[in-house]
């Protein structure tokens, strides 16, 4: 990584288009049990709150049963999740589990 840039916050379309140019760091609220407790499927349910302690890595989106979701990567290992991984519904504004509230891009050369 040789730097980073702010994405637009609090906005599916921006995170969105900053995933197809590659990964994205976010934050999300991971003390909750909906979020620290998952074991697979698509994290809908507001529980879990917007305010973030925890640092994660989105990589990708799509859309599963009409529902649309991030692809986000954890540093929990493989036991976690799934394979280390959760789906996060997409959802305007701070975003499930504050997931849109602080994007940013990491570029590099």
């Amino acid at each position: 990584m040789t730097e980073w840039h702010n994405v637009r916050t609090e906005s599916v379309s921006a995170l969105k288009a900053s995933l197809v140019a590659g990964p994205s760091h976010v934050s999300v609220r991971a003390d909750r049990p909906v979020f620290h407790q998952y074991t697979g499927g698509i994290i809908t349910s507001e529980e879990c709150g917007v305010e973030h302690n925890h640092a994660i890595l989105a990589v990708g989106y799509g859309v599963e049963g009409g529902i649309p979701y991030y692809i986000v990567k954890n540093s929990w290992g493989t036991g976690w999740g799934e394979e280390g991984y959760v789906r996060i519904g997409q959802k305007e504004g701070p975003g499930i589990c504050g997931v849109q509230t602080n994007p940013t891009k990491p570029t590099t050369n």
